[in-house]
């Protein structure tokens, strides 16, 4: 990664590969044929005690090497996938996202790009989740994840960095 990249831009730039990597490995998982030994996904996603409003959700093989298998949407804090894009039974790794489109406060870029991105959910959700689920045969397979927000370490952590940020960009640095 460019050393000179802002931490929203990297975001960003994860975000939509990682999307572009879900939707060109999904015909190549074999997740998506028929319904037989599918089963439909639904449940709710809230955040902070709110529903998410826009978003996305992923499920990964929950093994040494994470293939996508399936994922969907996230519209005012619900997911759905029809059974014939559904899970087959086993366990899945879980990855929940949601970015927020913000003005870009760097003025001599705002021409080209006047909007940056920003993650909303914290990366132990996401891009270092822990998150699992459990599908099984003839089972409903409905799954509500309750997030909650960074614990006190995290949120010390995150202000360090974002203090380190500005104090490099009032010195002149990128």
């Amino acid at each position: 990664m460019d050393e000179n990249m802002s931490l929203p831009r990297m975001i960003h730039r994860i975000c939509c590969r990682s999307f572009v990597a879900f939707m060109c490995g999904m015909p190549l998982s074999g997740c998506g044929g028929s319904a037989n030994g599918y089963q439909a996904v639904s449940g709710a996603v809230t955040f902070q005690g709110k529903p998410v409003q826009d978003g996305a959700i992923q499920f990964c093989t929950d093994g040494a090497q994470r293939v996508v298998c399936g994922g969907a949407m996230i519209r005012d804090g619900k997911y759905q996938l029809p059974r014939e894009h559904g899970l087959k039974p086993g366990s899945y790794l879980v990855k929940i996202s949601s970015a927020q489109r913000i003005a870009n406060p760097d003025k001599a870029q705002a021409e080209m790009n006047p909007f940056r991105t920003r993650e909303l959910i914290p990366a132990k959700f996401n891009t270092n989740s822990e998150l699992k689920i459990e599908v099984r045969a003839d089972e409903p397979a409905q799954f509500n994840f309750d997030l909650q927000s960074l614990n006190k370490r995290d949120t010390t952590a995150l202000s360090k960095t974002l203090m380190v940020t500005v104090y490099r960009r009032a010195l002149g640095f990128p």
